[in-house]
């Protein structure tokens, strides 16, 4: 499944952006959507391959970083938006690879991308004899460190089964913690 993707989404970009647009180029090239040339024109059949190999580790990692950019970059290209915006998805680039999946037909969900950030740093701490717990932690990519209150209901069902950052992303639009192994369905 596949949603619409949301400009703008730079290289470094970490979280659900990221894996839903290496889902939807690794989807493009597969299906040759993507064309590949022989060389020296680029890319050639190889380059493309090793570029979706990297992608799905791209995926992996929740990173938008360079297989993702060369392919949106070769996207663009092929599409008519030259090498101006360099592998950046803004919103020309958005709106043709929503368009491109409505073409072909790919399943897209109807419900909006949750702009989930993995967390890279939490930490618990506590404030004061009123029990008063505060999360501290880092998202990757972001430079800030936040804190949040929480109760101490909230504490033991957050921390349950969990214990490191790397359990956790952070959902910025309905400002809650989930589980990362639910990042994207």
């Amino acid at each position: 499944m596949h949603y619409l993707v949301v400009a703008t989404i730079s290289p470094g970009t970490y979280g659900s952006y990221a894996i839903n647009l290496g889902r939807i180029l690794r989807s493009l090239a597969g299906l040759g959507f993507i064309k590949t040339f022989d060389p020296p024109n680029e890319p050639g059949s190889e380059r493309l391959a090793s570029l979706s190999h990297e992608v799905d580790r791209e995926i992996g990692a929740a990173v938008f970083g360079p297989a993702m950019r060369a392919l949106v970059r070769f996207f663009q290209l092929q599409s008519g938006l030259g090498d101006a915006y360099g592998g950046v998805v803004e919103a020309k680039t958005a709106d043709l690879l929503n368009g491109t999946l409505r073409q072909l037909n790919l399943p897209l969900s109807p419900e909006s991308l949750p702009d989930l950030r993995l967390v890279e740093h939490f930490a618990v701490l506590f404030h004061g004899p009123s029990k008063v717990f505060r999360i501290r932690y880092r998202l990757a990519g972001e430079t800030e460190v936040l804190h949040l209150s929480v109760s101490p209901t909230v504490l033991s069902a957050l921390l349950g089964a969990r214990n490191s950052a790397s359990y956790f992303a952070y959902d910025v639009n309905a400002k809650t913690f989930v589980a990362t192994d639910v990042l994207l369905p």
